[in-house]
C-alpha cells in the first residue's frame, strides 16, 4: 500500500470469487488503548438477492488495513458515520465493543451472514 491511511481515502478490493470489487472508505485514524483503529465503511457488495449492500462504520484494527491487498482509488469528503462511531465508542469504552482482526472478505462474509441469515 504506498498511500497513507488517512481520512477521506477511498481504496478498492476484490471479493473473493465476484467479479465486481468493493470500495473502502477510511473514515477515521486513532489510537485508543494503545490500538491503532482504521474506522473505515464499506460499499459495493451485494445479499444473496443482488441488493447492493454497506457497512457505514466498521473499526479495524490498523494492521488488517495495512496488510490487505487494497488499490488506490481517490480521496473525497468523509461520508456521515458519527453516529454509528459514537455507538461504537461508548461500547468500546466499557469494554464491550472492539475491533475487526479479521481481512476485509471474511468481515463482508460475516455481515452477509447476518443479513441472509
Amino acid at each position: 500500500m504506498n498511500q497513507p491511511l488517512e481520512a477521506g481515502t477511498v481504496y478498492a478490493f476484490d471479493r473473493d470469487g465476484h467479479d465486481e470489487p468493493c470500495t473502502v472508505t477510511i473514515l477515521k485514524v486513532e489510537t485508543l488503548r494503545d490500538v491503532d483503529i482504521v474506522h473505515a465503511s464499506i460499499y459495493g457488495f451485494k445479499d444473496k438477492h443482488g441488493k447492493p449492500r454497506t457497512a457505514g462504520h466498521l473499526p479495524f484494527a490498523a494492521e488488517v488495513i495495512e496488510q490487505a491487498e487494497i488499490r488506490f482509488l481517490a480521496r473525497r469528503d468523509v461520508p456521515e458515520f458519527e453516529d454509528g462511531y459514537q455507538t461504537w465508542r461508548s461500547a468500546f469504552d466499557e469494554g464491550k465493543a472492539g475491533v475487526f482482526t479479521i481481512g476485509l472478505n471474511e468481515v463482508v462474509d460475516v455481515l452477509l451472514q447476518a443479513i441472509d441469515g
